[in-house]
């Protein structure tokens, strides 16, 4: 059973990187984790990635965290992705902004 938190500012601030699988996909994704307003855990993804096809909102995967203290061993938490947002312009135009929120197992 998996039991999601809300993800507080603090807790998207501890992670640098986050990468994964998508589910029947033999790719490893690996992106830099963004802390917005609005949007504290998110990844940007380029409008013709073909990770969009591989991804869902509400999916849940399994992702390994990388923490901004190098000395410290990643984290792999489920992961539920909560929005993909296309963004049309300004600094992330041409890119979806995905929306992550990290669930912990019971």
């Amino acid at each position: 059973m998996v039991r999601v938190k809300v993800v507080e500012k603090e807790d998207a601030d501890k992670y640098s990187m986050v990468e994964f699988f998508p589910v029947s996909c033999h790719i490893k994704y690996q992106f830099k984790i963004w802390n917005l307003e609005g949007m504290p855990l998110c990844v940007l993804v380029k409008k013709d990635s073909d990770l969009l096809r591989w991804i869902q909102v509400g999916e849940t995967l399994t992702m390994q965290y990388y923490s901004n203290n190098p000395k410290l061993p990643t984290d792999c938490l489920p992961t539920t992705i909560l929005e993909i947002a296309k963004n049309n312009k300004g600094r992330f135009k041409d890119h979806y902004l995905v929306a992550l929120k990290i669930g912990e197992q019971d």
